[in-house]
């Protein structure tokens, strides 16, 4: 279709839904020159985009190629048949969406949402954005679906493994043992008229690594299209 904007790839945007479950205990990918990039940040990382955000050569002609670091991740964004101003634009308004997300779901960062969620924990729900009551449901609902196999409320676990070639870390069975009263999804509380979100007993803690990826991207290609690119 002759003239029509074509997103042409999205590489990273497809990756991150895959990888989010093991970005946290994996070494950075070795970049085209062989070299090894720094260790991948853990999955609720604060989203931090830098000079990468700036477009860099391509090989094919009319081809835009941006980059951000996000989550732990590199996102690689490739645009094809649209002028480069339109595909900066767009890319870039991706880019800050992603950011805004990534920082709202960060358990990481003590200025998060989610992190006031977890230091409300066995008091009342607190207020949340329609954006992190959501993907909350949504684990909750994966939760029900596959029986606690997927269980967001693993954050209580946080820190008791290190998977790192330059310290690893196992945790002890009295560890373990001692941290598992406080994981359970029944036990997220929601409330669907005020949309807030809260955590039966005090020490409960989401962790949302392993949804919020698959999730920021589809609001990132959302973005994307309402900027003219299509798939």
């Amino acid at each position: 279709m002759r003239g029509k904007p074509i997103l042409a790839r999205c590489r990273a945007i497809i990756v991150l839904a895959v990888i989010a479950m093991v970005l946290s205990s994996c070494p950075g990918p070795k970049n085209g020159k062989g070299k090894t990039s720094a260790p991948a940040a853990p999955l609720n990382a604060p989203a931090v985009t830098g000079p990468s955000a700036e477009p860099f050569p391509s090989d094919r002609a009319g081809e835009i190629k941006m980059e951000q670091l996000a989550m732990g991740t590199m996102v690689n964004y490739v645009v094809l048949g649209v002028d480069a101003g339109t595909a900066q634009a767009a890319i870039r308004a991706a880019m800050a969406e992603v950011d805004r997300l990534a920082a709202m779901m960060s358990d990481h960062r003590t200025d998060s949402e989610l992190s006031r969620v977890n230091r409300s924990a066995g008091g009342p729900p607190v207020a949340a954005s329609p954006e992190l009551f959501e993907v909350v449901r949504r684990a909750v609902e994966v939760s029900a679906l596959s029986d606690g196999a997927f269980d967001v409320t693993i954050g209580a676990f946080k820190g008791l493994w290190v998977i790192r070639p330059e310290r690893p870390r196992v945790a002890s069975e009295a560890e373990i043992r001692g941290k598992l009263p406080l994981v359970g999804w029944r036990r997220i509380l929601l409330e669907p008229e005020t949309q807030a979100v809260g955590l039966a007993e005090a020490g409960m803690m989401i962790d949302l690594g392993g949804i919020a990826k698959g999730y920021i991207v589809d609001r990132a290609v959302e973005v994307l299209k309402k900027q003219g690119i299509t798939m």
